[in-house]
Formats: C-alpha cells, sequence, structure tokens
C-alpha cells in the first residue's frame, strides 16, 4: 500500500502549504508546476517566514534545486 502524494503549486499561499502540512501530519511537499517538481517548501522554511507574512505565493520561499532520484537507482552503483 502506497501513500497519497500531496503537493502544492508555486501560486499557492504559504498559508494553504501550512494548512495541508498540519492537517496531513507532513513536513515537506514537493511544488509543482505544469506537472513539473520545481521545488520543495519544508515546515522549517514556513516557520521562518511566519513573522514576515503566511499571505506569499509558495514561488517566494520554496528551495529551487531539486535533485531528483529515479526508482531504479541504486547508490551501491
Amino acid at each position: 500500500m502506497s501513500s497519497p502524494m500531496f503537493s502544492v503549486g508555486s501560486d499557492d499561499s504559504v498559508r494553504s502549504a501550512a494548512d495541508l502540512m498540519h492537517e496531513r501530519g507532513i513536513r515537506k511537499l514537493p511544488v509543482i508546476d505544469n506537472d513539473v517538481v520545481v521545488g520543495i517548501i519544508t515546515a522549517s522554511d514556513i516557520v521562518n517566514l511566519l513573522a514576515v507574512s503566511t499571505e506569499d505565493d509558495i514561488r517566494d520561499i520554496y528551495f529551487h534545486s531539486v535533485v531528483k532520484i529515479f526508482t531504479n537507482y541504486s547508490p551501491y552503483n
């Protein structure tokens, strides 16, 4: 059995990402645009910005460099 994958778009608000993380008990969300992973946002990213605003768009804060690892990859090769 696999768990459903939750994600946010870069136009989503920080509040919506924080609400989703809280409701689902998750600490990281991929940021998806046009079916492509463009970044990742973490609970730490949100905590660091709480003093500023929770209505900012995700694109203003997510980590833009994403490493992709495919299922057939082995770290032992």
